[in-house]
């Protein structure tokens, strides 16, 4: 049973439910009429956890942290953990996160959130997900009669229910009402709600949640980095030079002018080739185009070199000639290599006088922090917001240009032929989307509120956070993202493919629904 589909009513859920087990295990996942039911009514409540799926890709130690990277293409994102970060298998187990795993993760839903794209989530709970358990796990808040704050789950608590705060310390059912917890239990009854005896719970100190909006501001790296290996390198009209990464995982374009610091991990200036393994460091208060593949506008390019032991940081340091992460602290020689971005020799003061610097250096201390003599320096001026706006702005101008790039064009017109289906779409939808097409499991994907809006219908997404409700007179639809079923009126319908997020703040459906709206 999905228990994730909150924007569906539970009678919805139900009678589908049913349905499907009528059919016998042999029937088809779609359905081919929509079920009648007699009521509907739209959930208000605000989940206390937002949840995101994805599997890992990438693990980096960092002070006090771990930092995640996932690889799902079409909704990448990054979490950060610590010693607090509750982590358990989906029996309960606590366990330690591996490159491959794929999980749930749970972050309190006000908590402050970075305003940078991967979105970058400090999760309080994770779970290891396993499609071979048939255990499932919820993370939720529960009222005094043990009913979720969804309203899609009443907990039986038995005498084998083990009931622990986040210690381990065993505790009464008395102790759930009211609190956030995560529920580990296996089978469910098909009710309204759903109820279960749970083998598991354990409730969640409110603490953190309770205290959100008075945390002080994190500390902000000055800069954000991404990785890849060069595709493809395209000199532009303008001056720039774009590179692209077509990495299936994290995809992404960067440009590069005459201001970009392009190095070697030895310090050293090289030019970028197809091929290149590179480091990118970009402002973290820098503006980003909203759009899929990611496009960057780096400060520092370092050409990564598997070969070299020598390591490499971006970032500024403070009077004691510690970083802004408070991970590292140099300790300069003679031998120290001190130069700004034109080669010139400058003094280590130079590091404290409203610079950045990127630093060389090969091992160091296991101290906290970690302690090292850098084999050389390179500092260059810190930039204004002004400035930094001005690039946000920049890119924006070569994003326009790039669309009549007879380049990209061409792969415009590819992508519109994925499919024979592509190639017959309508033209009073093409009017509305010009090229704003994707495909996804052989399936034409258009922008929902391009076309909604085009064909006369109203678009609110203030009333679901993870999907839409359009709507023209009598007329609406339930949308929810990473779900096939959606309400029509007052009955159920059925996506082949799930609507996505195939760019930020953008929301894809089928073509088959574009022509349901426009018919």
């Amino acid at each position: 049973m999905n228990m994730n589909m909150k924007r569906i009513t539970p009678l919805a859920l139900s009678a589908l439910l049913l349905g499907t087990v009528a059919a016998g295990a042999e029937s088809p996942a779609k359905i081919n009429a929509p079920v009648q039911i007699e009521e509907t009514t739209e959930m208000n409540n605000i989940a206390s956890f937002v949840q995101m799926q994805g599997t890992i890709d990438s693990i980096e130690n960092r002070k006090d942290q771990t930092f995640f990277s996932t690889a799902d293409k079409n909704n990448p994102f990054n979490f950060t953990t610590n010693e607090d970060t509750l982590i358990f298998d989906k029996k309960g187990n606590k366990v330690e996160l591996k490159k491959g795993d794929k999980v749930s993760i749970y972050t309190h839903a006000n908590q402050p959130m970075l305003a940078i794209y991967p979105p970058q989530y400090n999760p309080a709970v994770i779970i290891v997900e396993d499609e071979k358990l048939a255990s499932s796990a919820k993370v939720t808040t529960f009222n005094e009669e043990f009913l979720s704050e969804d309203e899609d789950l009443k907990l039986n608590i038995g005498d084998d229910t083990v009931i622990v705060n986040e210690k381990g310390e065993k505790l009464g059912k008395e102790a759930l009402a009211g609190k956030d917890a995560i529920v580990f239990y296996t089978f469910a009854t098909f009710s309204i709600p759903a109820q279960t005896t749970p083998e598991k719970i354990i409730v969640l100190s409110k603490d953190e949640n309770d205290s959100a909006d008075e945390k002080p501001a994190l500390e902000v790296a000055p800069f954000t980095n991404v990785k890849g290996a060069i595709s493809s390198v395209e000199k532009l009209a303008n001056g720039t030079t774009q590179f692209s990464v077509m990495d299936e995982n994290n995809p992404f374009h960067f440009t590069t002018d005459k201001n970009t610091i392009v190095l070697d991990k030895k310090g050293n200036k090289v030019e970028l080739k197809k091929g290149d393994k590179v480091s990118m460091y970009m402002h973290a208060n820098q503006p980003m185009l909203l759009i899929f593949p990611p496009q960057y506008s780096p400060a520092v390019v370092i050409v990564e070199d598997e070969k070299s032991p020598t390591n490499v940081v971006v970032t500024d340091f403070n009077e004691e000639f510690i970083n802004k992460e408070n991970d590292l602290k140099l300790n300069i020689s003679d031998k120290t290599v001190i130069v700004n971005a034109k080669g010139e020799k400058v003094g280590k003061e130079a590091l404290l006088e409203n610079h950045h610097a990127i630093v060389f250096y090969g091992a160091t201390t296991r101290s906290i922090p970690a302690q090292t003599s850098p084999d050389k320096i390179v500092v260059f001026p810190k930039v204004t917001d002004e400035i930094v706006a001005e690039e946000g702005e920049k890119a924006a101008v070569l994003e326009e240009a790039k669309e009549v790039n007879e380049v990209v064009v061409e792969e415009a017109k590819e992508q519109a032929a994925v499919t024979e289906e592509a190639k017959e779409i309508d033209a009073k939808i093409a009017t509305l989307i010009g090229k704003d097409i994707r495909e996804v499991d052989g399936k034409v994907m258009v922008p929902l509120r391009k076309v909604a809006e085009g064909l006369g219908f109203k678009v609110d997404t203030t009333t679901t956070k993870t999907g839409a409700i359009v709507s023209k007179g009598a007329l609406s639809y339930t949308i929810t993202r990473g779900e096939k079923t959606y309400g029509h009126n007052r009955a159920l319908a059925q996506f082949e493919v799930a609507p996505a997020l195939l760019e930020s703040g953008k929301t894809y459906v089928e073509y088959d629904f574009a022509l349901q709206l426009l018919n």
